[in-house]
């Protein structure tokens, strides 16, 4: 396919130069040579883009994954110094597992946790396949 092109004389300098510097003979292989640059450099932009984004998705999920670490280990330190406090005003000093003998409100504990899991996971799956 033939086409005109009317270029500045910034443009032939150009040609000139890209022609010189990889060692190209024709105006039309400086401009074919400049065309595939540009193309592959804009999709080396776009990856680079795709890299960022989803280093910043990971970004996130590590401080959301931080945020939740912090706040069980907050619970988990409030609950031993009750449960410690509580030892201590009955004075129990009888350590009974929970594999051994598991007490009622243990199990219904449990019970009452694993529905609330199902019931977020549905609730989740719900919004996603919304």
């Amino acid at each position: 396919m033939k086409k005109i092109f009317t270029l500045t004389e910034e443009d032939l300098k150009n040609i000139e130069t890209i022609k010189r510097k990889y060692g190209l003979k024709t105006d039309v292989a400086a401009v074919r040579y400049a065309l595939t640059d540009c193309a592959e450099n804009m999709e080396v932009g776009n990856q680079e883009v795709q890299i960022v984004e989803e280093v910043a998705s990971l970004l996130a999920t590590e401080k959301i994954i931080q945020n939740s670490v912090r706040a069980v280990e907050k619970n988990t330190n409030v609950l031993l110094d009750v449960v410690n406090t509580i030892l201590f005003n009955y004075k129990i000093d009888v350590c009974v597992p929970r594999d051994a003998i598991k007490s009622p409100v243990i199990s219904t504990a449990e019970e009452k946790y694993k529905d609330n899991i199902a019931h977020k996971k549905q609730r989740k799956d719900y919004r996603v396949n919304k």
